[in-house]
């Protein structure tokens, strides 16, 4: 969601692969949340669940919360 993100890491060799989705500002709709695994070496370090109950499972154990990444829409 952050172009400042985006970009530092386009600069440190990721590639940039244009808009992956689209997402609900609105906080009325289902917070996805985001959580950092700070002991794993690279690729797959975050994790993403709508599920209030894994998130709290996996901090925890020690992952790292960081809260909501965005709103999406409930079908």
């Amino acid at each position: 969601m952050s172009k400042r993100e985006k970009d530092k890491l386009v600069e440190a060799g990721w590639k940039y692969e244009d808009m992956g989705w689209y997402f609900e500002p609105q906080e009325t709709e289902k917070p996805l949340y985001r959580l950092y695994n700070p002991n794993a070496k690279g690729a797959g370090s975050h994790h993403y669940t709508t599920s209030e109950k894994e998130k709290e499972s996996l901090i925890a154990i020690g992952w790292n919360n960081e809260n909501v990444a965005w709103y999406g829409l409930v079908q």
